[in-house]
């Protein structure tokens, strides 16, 4: 419906119409249009007020969009087209140039968060040169980049600033710094070199902030290949790199002056070496961690020379060592010294063979002396020390104890002279407890100082005579003894044939006992000295200890307290020789009912006792801290209980034989917290843990290890369930990441590898081989549909996460490349078959046709040759449906260089093109049996050339756009000649036409005319000087 103006019919000048869709238009009209300025208000409830051209808007306007977008500026045909603005209900902002509906030209975008872009756009896009400043409520806050742009992402060169002072100058694709570049980090480290996709990747110089300098190789972003570092503190090595660290071959030259020359890994000397010291020492041979470890040969420079086995940078195992001195050893050596079984040869002529700790002959041993003595036995530090055998050179024979080189302890000693020894020696001298048997029968037994009889003892002469009692510097004194038939021997009161009173016995067993005796039996107070060195002293009863004493053992030991008929029973207190005490009941000599035991190291227990081991109910407190409260069993934590760590750590639950085994749980003081299943004190079985972190698992442990089938959900949402080993994802698994991309399928390490499927956040979908958390091996990639790939679909070989090795490449548009990839481009041998029904099959370089192939379009024409950048280029063999035929040399794509043309009507051209064109020098055969042979100039024949027609007739002379033009000579197969000047084809400006009779004219041409004057020469010898009345006469 209309509202207004009506000239002749039409709508014109001022009005209001009302659409059937509901639109409503306010404003001017003309010729029936909207035209002039005008309002309108859309049914969709968007708002135009501005100029109208012809039904259009076309002007200066003001478009409200119901979403609240707003636009300001010029229009054309209904879109944004010259200056405007924007204001979306976004928050986004853009001033500058439009074209038709697109931003395109130079404009300025402030987006809602802050970002801010000022620069040159095309198709919506920034394009061109550019600058963008990153706002406060991004990741990229204070970043600011300027330069080159291509379809909204950072191309070509450009400068990139970071807000926190970092510095990016170089070449840019798809938003990563790509090609070559400079940074300076703001910590003071600067790289200048290659990059791929945002990374380091090829050849680079790196200077960190302490002037370490590294120029060589990188692969992303780590040092990777060969290269040269030399360290502020002087050291420099040049070698291979892998992954950031020195792994492969190299030297190493330390500040101090020592060289280093072999292989490494992860930073250390690893494998095989050679290093030269500054000091002159030298070692050839094995390295592991940057330890000397391994088959090697170690030279001092003092001229000592090892060889043999070494384990972190010491001699160790089995080696050998020739001294400067002339010593030589050779055995088993542990940490830098002579350690197990070993020759030693000194300088004088001794050799000990035996075994070595620390480097001195300890343990078991022979020493040969140069003297003639020789000794086998025991060695402890150096010195003859233990049980051994001393041979004299002058036939002495020692079979003993040794202590510090002397004969200590219990020893027996056969003289050359016949006199026999057996007993306590100190410091090379009899002394304490012996017998010495004389070469003539006599025989003392008893005690003994400074190899002289002292104090009580027994002589038994040759004669058979005996004496018990005591004696003073080989001089018998003292009291009296009774020595039995069986050896036993008393010293003290008797009364009615028994021991009564006061008295000592000295059994053959070596037991003693002294003090009080009733009726031939001890009983009163007494002291008892076991053979062992043990010693009681309290109550006796019936030759039993019976009521309170006290026992003091030989290790060091004692108790005090109750006895019933010989044993520990009753309360009691005992103390073991290394300061350990427990106070509590006794039974049968063993800790037996409720007791306290503090030991000296500090801990403490409290609790119930069996047969001497912990069992039942107790509390243990450990000097550390720890705290256990629960059940025990032989001495061990078994059954249910709870402990608090020191270190804060706490555990409730089940133990058996003193480890954390059954079910449990355990509060980590960091905050981690794990319920399930323990076994010698790992987590083991089924378990959860919550970590402080917020990561979760549960599921399957073996050794504290996440190993079997679990679930591990991290902090930030990420969900795997699968398979683990060693706390890695191993075997097959699912996960289901936060940014909504999921993998199903084989897990080794940790790592993706094996089989598996990987679908991403934007659609894409992979579905094959997975090493190292990379695609490779066979696999298939589907493309998502909001990818600038969508719906393409590849299937075939992956190497590193990119295409590489043998595949198929499905485009969504239906085209279709099978063979050959490298780096996720088409290189090497392949065919693509187009949509359109073209075909490609031969060589690619870098996802281009490149090298050998053949294309065969859709309309028939078939192309064979040399390719370079998806040009025809070098040489080639074009057959065209049409029937024509080219083979020759080619310029990217165009026909350029010397080839031959066979078109389908016959016609042969042989020489040379330019850009498709017969262009140069060239013979052409036409079908029709003509020929020209000369110069072309852009397909005509232009230059100077020779014309034969099929029916015989020359010319030769000079061409213009396939024209006779300028100078030239035709022979006629009439006989007729004529030479001179030609114009597009014809006879023009000065020439000579000779006559098949000889007459002869010579003059002026005009299209193919004799023109104006001339002058005839006849083959009789008349001459006329002719002037043509017409002003021309066709000759």
């Amino acid at each position: 419906m209309h509202t207004g103006m009506w000239v002749e019919g039409k709508r014109t000048g001022h009005g209001v119409y009302i659409n059937v869709n509901g639109d409503r238009y306010e404003g001017q009209f003309k010729d029936s249009k909207k035209h002039g300025k005008g309002k309108i208000e859309f049914a969709s409830g968007d708002k135009y007020s501005g100029d109208w051209i012809d039904d259009k808007i076309t002007g200066q306007g003001d478009y409200i969009y119901t979403n609240g977008d707003r636009y300001k500026g010029q229009f054309k045909d209904n879109n944004f087209h010259g200056k405007g603005k924007i204001d979306f209900a976004s928050g986004d902002k853009y001033t500058g140039d439009y074209i038709d509906d697109n931003r395109a030209g130079q404009g300025v975008y402030i987006y809602a968060n802050g970002d801010r872009y000022e620069g040159q756009f095309k198709d919506n896009k920034m394009h061109g040169k550019g600058k963008m400043i990153w706002g406060s409520a991004t990741q990229w806050a204070g970043d600011m980049y300027e330069g080159d742009w291509i379809d909204d992402s950072k191309t070509g060169r450009g400068v990139y600033i970071y807000a926190n002072g970092g510095r990016y100058e170089g070449q840019f694709k798809d938003n990563n710094m790509h090609g070559t570049g400079k940074i300076d980090y703001i910590n003071g480290d600067k790289y200048s070199g290659d990059w791929i996709v945002g990374k380091k990747i090829g050849q680079g110089i790196f200077t960190n902030a302490n002037d370490d300098r590294y120029e060589g190789q990188f692969k992303d972003d780590k040092r990777h290949g060969k290269g040269k570092i030399d360290f502020a503190s002087g050291d420099k090595y040049t070698g291979d790199w892998i992954d950031h660290k020195i792994t492969g071959h190299g030297v190493y030259i330390y500040a101090t002056g020592d060289r280093y020359e072999g292989q490494f890994k992860d930073n250390n000397m690893h494998g095989k070496g050679k290093i030269d010291y500054v000091n002159g020492n030298k070692y050839t041979g094995d390295w592991i961690d940057d330890n000397i470890t391994g088959q090697g040969v170690y030279i001092y420079a003092n001229g000592d020379r090892y060889e043999g086995q070494f384990k972190n940078n010491n001699m160790h195992g089995t080696g050998k060592i020739d001294f400067a001195s002339g010593g030589k050893y050779s055995g088993d050596w542990i940490d830098e010294n002579m350690a197990g079984q070993g020759v030693y040869i000194y300088t004088n002529g001794d050799r000990y063979e035996g075994q070595f700790q620390n480097s001195k002959k300890h343990g078991k041993g022979k020493m040969d002396y140069a003297t003639g003595d020789r000794y086998s036995g025991d060695w402890i530090n150096g010195k003859k020390t233990g049980q051994g055998i001393f041979s004299f050179a002058n036939r002495d024979r020692y079979e003993g104890q040794f202590k510090d080189d002397k004969r200590h302890g219990k020893g027996k000693i056969d003289y050359a002279n016949g006199d026999r020894y057996s007993g306590d020696w100190i410091v090379a001298k009899k002394t304490g407890q012996g017998v010495y048997i004389y070469a003539n029968g006599n025989q003392y037994e008893g005690q003994f100082k400074d190899n002289n009889f002292h104090g009580t003892g027994e002589i038994d002469f040759a004669n058979g005579g005996k004496y018990s009692g005591g004696w003073i510097d080989n001089n018998i004194t003292g009291q009296g003894v009774y020595i039995y038939a069986n050896g036993d021997r008393y010293e003290g009161q008797f009364k009615d044939n028994n021991f009564h009173g006061t008295g000592k016995i000295d059994y053959v067993n070596g037991d003693k006992y002294s003090g009080d005796w009733v009726v031939g039996k001890k009983t009163g107070q007494g002291i008892f000295i076991y053979a062992n060195g043990n010693r009681y002293e309290g109550q006796f009863k019936d030759n039993n200890m019976h009521g309170t004493g006290k026992i003091d053992y030989v290790n060091g030991n004692k108790y005090s307290g109750d006895w019933i008929n010989g044993k520990q029973a009753g309360q009691g207190i005992f103390i073991y020789v290394n300061g350990d005490r427990y106070e509590g009941q006794f039974k049968n000599n063993n800790m037996h009912g409720t007791g306290k035991i503090d030991y000296l190291s500090g801990d403490k227990c409290t609790g119930d006792w069996i047969n001497g081991k912990k069992t039942g109910q107790g509390v243990f407190i450990y000097v550390n801290g720890d705290r256990y409260e629960g059940q025990f069993k032989d001495d061990k934590r078994h059954g249910k209980g709870k402990i608090d760590f020191g270190t804060g750590d706490k555990y409730t639950g089940d133990w058996m034989d003193d480890k954390i085994t059954g079910q449990g749980v355990g509060i980590y003081a960091n905050g981690d917290r794990y319920e399930g299943q323990f076994k010698d004190n790992i987590f083991h079985g089924k378990g959860k843990i919550g970590y402080a972190n917020g990561d979760k698992y549960l599921g399957d442990w073996i050794v504290g290890n996440k190993t079997g089938q679990g679930v591990f959900i991290d902090a930030n949402g990420d969900r795997y369930e699968g398979q683990f080993k060693d706390n890695n994802f191993h075997g097959t698994g699912k996960i289901d990441f936060t940014s909504r991309s999921k993998y199903s399928g084989d897990w080794v390490v940790g790592n993706k590898t094996g089989q598996g499927v990987f679908i991403y956040a934007n659609g894409d979908r992979y579905e094959g081989q997975f090493k190292d958390n990379n695609m490779h091996g066979k696999g298939k990639m589907i493309w998502g549909r909001k990818t600038q790939c969508a719906g393409d679909m590849y299937e075939g070989d992956w190497i590193e996460d990119s295409k590489t090795g043998q595949g198929v490449y499905i485009y969504a548009n239906g085209d279709r490349y099978e063979g050959q990839f490298k780096d996720n481009n088409m290189h090497g041998k392949g065919k693509i078959d187009y949509v359109n029904s073209d075909k490609y099959t031969g060589d690619w370089i870098v996802g281009k046709k490149t090298g050998e192939g053949a294309f065969i379009y859709a309309n028939g024409d078939r192309y064979e040759g040399q390719f370079r950048d998806n040009n025809f280029h070098g040489k080639g063999k074009i057959d065209f449906a049409n029937g024509n035929k080219y083979s020759g040399d080619w310029i990217n794509g165009k026909k350029t260089g010397q080839g031959v043309f066979v078109g389908a009507n016959g016609d042969r051209y042989d020489g040379q093109f330019k850009d498709n064109n017969f262009h140069g020098a060239g013979k052409i055969d036409f079908a029709s049996r003509s020929k020209y042979s000369g110069d072309w100039m852009v397909g005509m024949k232009t230059g100077q050339g020779v014309f034969i027609y099929a029916n015989g007739d020359r010319y030769e002379g000079q061409f213009k756009d396939n024209n006779f033009h300028g100078k030239g000579k035709i022979d006629y197969v009439n006989g007729n000649q004529y030479s001179g000047d030609w114009v597009d084809d014809n006879r023009a400006g000065q020439g000579v036409f000779i006559y098949a009779n000889g007459d002869r004219y010579e003059g002026q041409f005009k299209d193919n005319n004799m023109y104006e004057k001339g002058r005839m020469v006849y083959a009789n010898g008349v001459v006329n000087e002719i002037v043509w009345p017409s002003g021309s006469f066709n000759g």
